[in-house]
C-alpha cells in the first residue's frame, strides 16, 4: 500500500465532498458497513489506491459529523418539544385571563348589587335605637328574641361597617 500518494488540494477537497455524501446517507441498520464501503471505493478512485491514513481519518469525521448530526436532531426535537409546550402554556394563560376578566365583571356586579342593598336597607331600617328589656328583648322594634338579636340592630351595625360605594 502506498502512503506517499501527494494529494493536492483539489483531491482533498473532492474526498470531503465523498465524505459529506457519505455522512448524509439516512440511518439504515446496514448503514456503517455501506459507509465504509462506499468511502474506501471512494477513496480509491481518488488516490488510485486504498489509503489507511486517509481512510482513519475521514472514518473519524465521519463519527465526528454523525454525533453532530445526532446531537443536532436532539435539540431540534427538544425545540419543538419545548414550542408545543408553549403554544399550550399560551392557550391556557389565554383561557385564564378571559376567566379572570369575566370574574372582574361578576365582582363589579356584586359590589353594584351590594351598594344597591345597603341602601334599601338604610331606607328601611328604624331610625329609633333598640330598647331591650330585662329579658333582652327589643322592645323599639317588638322584636321577641334574644338569638339572633333584633334585625333593626343587625342592620345598623351593618350598615356602620363603614363600606363605600364602589369607584
Amino acid at each position: 500500500m502506498n502512503t506517499d500518494v501527494p494529494l493536492n488540494p483539489e483531491v482533498l477537497k473532492m474526498a470531503g465532498s465523498i465524505i459529506e455524501k457519505v455522512v448524509s446517507i439516512p440511518n439504515e441498520p446496514d448503514q456503517t458497513k455501506y459507509e465504509r464501503d462506499t468511502l474506501i471505493w471512494a477513496l480509491i478512485d481518488i488516490t488510485g489506491e486504498p489509503n489507511a491514513d486517509l481512510f482513519g481519518e475521514a472514518i473519524a469525521e465521519i463519527k465526528k459529523l454523525k454525533e453532530i448530526r445526532e446531537g443536532a436532531t436532539h435539540w431540534a426535537g427538544n425545540a419543538v418539544h419545548f414550542q408545543q409546550q408553549a403554544g399550550e402554556l399560551q392557550e391556557r394563560l389565554a383561557g385564564s385571563q378571559r376567566l379572570v376578566e369575566s370574574q372582574r365583571d361578576v365582582i363589579r356586579k356584586l359590589r353594584s348589587e351590594e351598594w344597591q342593598s345597603r341602601l334599601l336597607l338604610s331606607e328601611l331600617v328604624s331610625t329609633e335605637a333598640c330598647q331591650l328589656d330585662h329579658h333582652g328583648y327589643c322592645q323599639s322594634h317588638g322584636w321577641m328574641r334574644t338569638e339572633p338579636t333584633c334585625p333593626h340592630g343587625r342592620a345598623e351595625a351593618l350598615l356602620r361597617k363603614g363600606h363605600r360605594h364602589p369607584a
